[in-house]
């Protein structure tokens, strides 16, 4: 299992409200911005974390890749919503 894990590609999780330097950053690691998944957020800004465990068991079960990184905003730059994680 090991062995097959390292062929998928890390999978990172952020806010639909998260800065665009999150997968800038991404990008510049030689991840891939189509790696970084998007998580659903409520009227406030605010990660649904409901959601994001949906996405990562989703991810994981469809072998889509390795969950790498959850990357919650702390303070938003449009509702400086904070992430309940």
């Amino acid at each position: 299992m090991f062995a097959n894990s390292l062929r998928m590609p890390p999978v990172v999780f952020t806010s639909a409200q998260a800065h665009y330097s999150i997968s800038r950053a991404a990008m510049v690691l030689g991840i891939g911005t189509n790696q970084v998944i998007k998580v659903p957020c409520d009227q406030h800004g605010v990660m649904i974390p409901s959601q994001l465990e949906e996405l990562i068991q989703h991810t994981e079960q469809d072998q889509l890749g390795i969950p790498f990184m959850v990357c919650a905003t702390a303070g938003t730059t449009v509702l400086a919503a904070f992430d309940p994680l």
